[in-house]
């Protein structure tokens, strides 16, 4: 039989949780690099003043919407076509 079938249980998990963390690592890092630059931009806007705190955090959600939006449709049209 194959290579993978003689090797134990544990040494299959483990190449496996290695192979995962390879492509989970960096994108695991950028949603966080991503949710943190949002935040540490909204503590600079609020420094400055709270109208701009509040011009920052309505702006934000309105692009934090929109792109859920576009990801949404994006999955619902690779889903009909």
């Amino acid at each position: 039989m194959g290579g993978a079938e003689e090797q134990p249980l544990s040494r299959r998990l483990w190449v496996e949780t290695k192979e995962l963390w390879q492509i989970l690592g960096p994108a695991i890092f950028s949603r966080m690099a991503a949710y943190c630059m949002n935040i540490i931009s909204q503590a600079f806007a609020g420094h400055i003043g709270t109208v701009e705190l509040a011009a920052f955090s309505i702006a934000n959600t309105v692009i934090v919407g929109f792109n859920f939006g576009l990801l949404e449709h994006g999955e619902l049209s690779d889903d009909q076509g």
